[in-house]
């Protein structure tokens, strides 16, 4: 280490002091060098444009610098490690370097992927990433909407409109750069709507990458192809939907184009946009759909929050008929590409995401229900499982509806809401649990329960399956424990109610 001297002369005392606080900064090492120091200088980023950069342990940052001349929103996005043990943050501010307790926006998950935005953002924005756990490489974006330019990296375009059935040309410089583009088809369904990019024929292998609703990065989208080639195409949802275009390797001119394709010869046909499975917790859904040999598939997504031990997917289709279940993260599956698939016999399929074959993260992930033959009426339900609950089923500590001792709840079903959730706790020593339906004049209502876990129609302890809508079923000496209830819709619709009696 090497101290400058001040000129003239030292006093021993001085002489001294200075020793010892040289002494002192040789035996703390790490405080000095590593708690909040930069890894890089700054560094310009232009808008619409990618840089790469590498935090190298907690405390670490990095910190960019953006000119935005004008525009009406800009978005900065980190991708860091695909890790639990990696954690990075993302600081914006205006005219001057932000820190962890002073900035304009913050990105600061537990993950190593960030997002902040700015609206109206004319000005000098600086930018920190920050490692608060781990180390490892990561990816930096700057987006622009609205009619912006920039200053940086040579003034980039702004994200470009590419309506269906058009076609716009534009290049890529080198590895790392991207260009973003917008498609708009509210009402085209599943599979439909199809990005085609066309690269360059001299050795390049440009990437694409489709998010709805939301800028893509190359580890956050809906849809991808990513082959070793300059020429990809993905089959996408109809909706809002952003576009990356990003040089894996070489440079040169591309077009990208989006049409919509007809599914004659076995595409899909269900005539729906992909539905969103709401969640409750720990429930996704329940969702509803119907299938026939004219609609023979739909689509479902859920936003599964945090990690979880597993996530369940019980299907509940109609007798005799064999409906199958799929499913994948990030993007729709298909018969042939999947994550995970129920696809037995029979219309009721049970998957299941668990931590011991596949990695059960936060994220999207995509549901397709298709016939295989027979057709009616089917529920789809997701179930969020935390470790530890206490149980094997994840459904016996929260479900849809809470009854009771001696209380009667109210609720409906229709075609449209063919079925009802509910659950009551047992405890130990009672004599009898009863649980009475009182349906709706003309209509045929079932009911079904199960102790430990939602029932289906072919999964139950006990039922009561009439041809009326009033339907009462006993269990006597229940072991403790919480049962859940399934009244389902045969034909008919209306109001009920439910009671459910412990007798002790």
């Amino acid at each position: 280490m090497e101290v400058k001297k001040r000129k003239g002369k030292m006093v021993a005392g001085v002489v001294s002091a200075l020793i010892a606080v040289l002494t002192i900064s040789m035996l703390l090492p790490v405080v000095s060098t590593t708690l909040g120091s930069a890894d890089n200088a700054d560094r310009e980023l232009g808008v619409n444009s990618s840089l790469s950069g590498h935090l190298s342990g907690a405390g670490k940052m990095d910190y960019y610098k953006i000119v935005v001349n004008s525009g009406t929103k800009l978005t900065v996005k980190t991708d860091g490690p695909d890790s639990s043990n990696v954690d990075f943050d993302l600081y914006i501010k205006k005219d001057a370097k932000p820190t962890t307790s002073s900035y304009l926006a913050r990105g600061y998950t537990s993950s190593s992927d960030e997002t902040v935005s700015v609206s109206n953002p004319a000005g000098t924005y600086y930018v920190m990433v920050y490692a608060y756990k781990g180390s490892g490489d990561y990816t930096i974006n700057a987006i622009l909407e609205g009619n912006g330019g920039s200053g940086g990296n040579g003034g980039n375009t702004d994200i470009v409109e590419v309506p269906p059935g058009t076609t716009v040309t534009s290049s890529l410089s080198g590895p790392g750069d991207a260009k973003y583009f917008k498609t708009t088809a509210i009402f085209v369904v599943p599979g439909q709507l199809k990005i085609i990019l066309d690269g360059p024929n001299s050795g390049a292998d440009f990437d694409l990458y489709v998010k709805l609703d939301q800028i893509p990065t190359r580890t956050n989208y809906d849809f991808r192809s990513a082959t070793s080639s300059a020429d990809e195409s993905v089959m996408t949802a109809g909706g809002v939907l952003y576009i990356m275009v990003y040089a894996y390797s070489g440079s040169g001119q591309f077009t990208i184009r989006s049409e919509v394709v007809s599914n004659s010869g076995g595409g899909n046909n269900s005539g729906d946009e992909i539905r969103k499975m709401e969640f409750s917790a720990p429930y996704f859904g329940p969702v509803y759909g119907e299938l026939s040999s004219t609609h023979t598939k739909d689509y479902f997504y859920f936003d599964a929050p945090r990690a979880a031990e597993r996530i369940k997917i019980v299907l509940d289709g109609p007798s005799g008929a064999d409906f199958d279940l799929y499913v994948k993260k990030d993007e729709l599956p298909t018969t042939s590409n999947y994550l995970v698939r129920g696809y037995t016999n029979s219309a009721d399929e049970t998957v299941i995401i668990t931590n011991q074959t596949v990695s059960v993260v936060p994220g999207r992930y995509y549901v397709m229900v298709t016939r295989y033959s027979g057709a009616g009426q089917y529920s789809l339900l997701g179930i969020l499982e935390n470790p530890n609950n206490g149980n094997n089923s994840g459904d016996a500590s929260d479900n849809v509806i809470v009854l009771q001792s001696g209380s009667a709840v109210s609720a409906s079903l229709s075609s449209s809401n063919p079925k009802a959730y509910f659950k009551i706790t047992v405890n130990s020593g009672s004599l009898a649990l009863k649980v009475t339906l009182d349906g709706p004049s003309g209509a045929d209502f079932d009911l079904y329960v199960k102790k430990g876990a939602l029932p289906t129609t072919s999964s139950y302890d006990v039922r009561g399956y009439t041809r009326s809508a009033d339907e009462t079923v006993t269990i006597n000496n229940p072991s403790p424990g919480t049962y859940c209830i399934m009244v389902n819709r045969c034909s008919g619709s209306g109001s009920f109610t439910i009671t459910a009696s412990i007798a002790s």
